[in-house]
């Protein structure tokens, strides 16, 4: 076996990896809707998936997809860099604001976790529209002549971002 065939394998275990931890962390963030109970139930959930398996799955398909990408000479591809920058800044986020917003959230008296814990899943599903964005970037596969896909993958996070906003608006009217 090759390092270039290995690496491809690490790629693919890796990408599915985080696309089924991905759709794990939607039903999570799903449930996390439902009532108060469930939102805290979510918290701790959210951070350890998180951090035991989307973390290290983003990372090793980023990485190893980089690899590749610069073995193939791929690396100016419009795909390649907007879905690594998506991937990224879900990774920075997850890492720098969402896992430590979810176990601070925890440590707070019921009102205030709740606050805090539903902003944080707020901005997980935020991440999750972005790391969605860039599995369908690799997918797809657009040029930069592909306006339109690139144009609706950005319709589709702002509307991610839109939605997330009025939910988020609602909550705190009906508390």
């Amino acid at each position: 076996m090759t390092f270039l065939l290995a690496l491809a394998l690490l790629h693919i275990i890796g990408a599915i990896v985080w696309a089924a931890s991905a759709a794990v962390l939607g039903l999570i963030l799903a449930a996390a809707r439902r009532d108060d109970d469930a939102a805290m139930r979510a918290l701790p959930e959210t951070a350890a998936l998180s951090r035991r398996v989307l973390r290290p799955a983003i990372l090793v398909t980023t990485l190893s997809g980089l690899v590749l990408a610069l073995a193939g000479g791929l690396l100016t591809e419009a795909w390649l860099i907007l879905s690594t920058l998506l991937a990224a800044a879900a990774l920075a986020a997850d890492a720098m604001v969402i896992g430590p917003e979810c176990r601070q959230a925890q440590e707070m008296p019921r009102g205030a976790a709740l606050v805090r814990g539903r902003h944080a899943l707020g901005l997980a599903g935020i991440s999750l529209g972005a790391q969605a964005g860039a599995m369908a970037l690799t997918v797809l596969a657009p040029g930069w002549s592909g306006a339109a896909i690139l144009a609706g993958l950005v319709a589709c996070l702002v509307l991610a971002v839109a939605l997330e906003h009025d939910a988020e608006t609602a909550g705190s009217i009906h508390a």
